[in-house]
């Protein structure tokens, strides 16, 4: 398997890995690929639950257009919002999901 990062990423994988948190690259990808399928798992389970209280509860006040103008004001609000100061934030997020996941 070849993988390619772009300088930022590895710039972030390496600050890790000196962080003393992980031993190598190999540890920081593979925690990436665990968190992943657990924020997958929670987004479509999430989804899944919402799926179920729409088409079991009443009808909406808001359009279709409504809905498409909120959701992309949120993508605009939120574009860009993990920059390189929520590294800290989330190392110590790492290691609570770390331990979690290792139990």
């Amino acid at each position: 398997m070849d993988i390619r990062f772009t300088d930022k990423e590895l710039e972030y994988i390496s600050r890790l890995v000196a962080g003393s948190y992980y031993s190598n690259a190999s540890e920081v990808v593979r925690e990436a690929v665990r968190l992943h399928e657990v924020q997958r798992s929670n987004l479509i389970g999430g989804l899944r639950c919402e799926i179920e209280k729409g088409w079991s509860g009443a009808a909406s006040s808001k359009s279709v257009q409504n809905i498409l103008q909120d959701k992309a004001r949120l993508s605009e609000k939120y574009k860009g919002a993990f920059t390189s100061e929520d590294a800290q934030s989330f190392d110590e997020h790492t290691r609570k999901s770390r331990a979690e996941w290792d139990e």
